[in-house]
């Protein structure tokens, strides 16, 4: 007898299996096999998407964990310096180069540099603390 007829022919797996193997939930899908019933009367969506939690809880969930020192970036707080920055900016695109150009230099207008200078450095610090 020669040796091909004495090894048992190679079972094909099923495609079913294939596909299995690849999908991300293929491990618990295996070892779940013999459970199906259970799984059944659960009623569980089982098509290979990721369920993420809800955005909302998510936003609530982190407003409880803020530390004080942080600031959030909705707060009324946060809006009003936001237009304190605002004006400046307006202030020092339009005010400054007329200045430069037709005025002459005061010592009231250079004090007012600084403090807006030191107002901008100010912004610059508080927006490292923003969440």
């Amino acid at each position: 007898m020669d040796e091909s007829a004495k090894t048992l022919p190679k079972s094909s797996p099923d495609k079913e299996d294939d596909q299995a193997a690849f999908t991300p939930n293929a491990k618990s899908e295996n070892a779940n096999n013999s459970s199906k019933s259970d799984k059944d009367s659960q009623d569980e969506k089982d098509d290979g998407n990721v369920v993420f939690p809800d955005f909302d809880e998510l936003v609530i969930e982190s407003a409880r964990d803020v530390p004080w020192f942080l600031i959030e970036p909705d707060s009324k707080c946060k809006h009003f310096w936001s237009l304190i920055i605002l004006s400046l900016v307006i202030y020092v695109a339009t005010i400054l180069p007329i200045r430069i150009a037709f005025l002459t230099d005061s010592q009231t207008w250079l004090v007012t540099d600084y403090v807006i200078d030191f107002i901008f450095m100010v912004d610059v610090a508080l927006n490292f603390f923003i969440i």
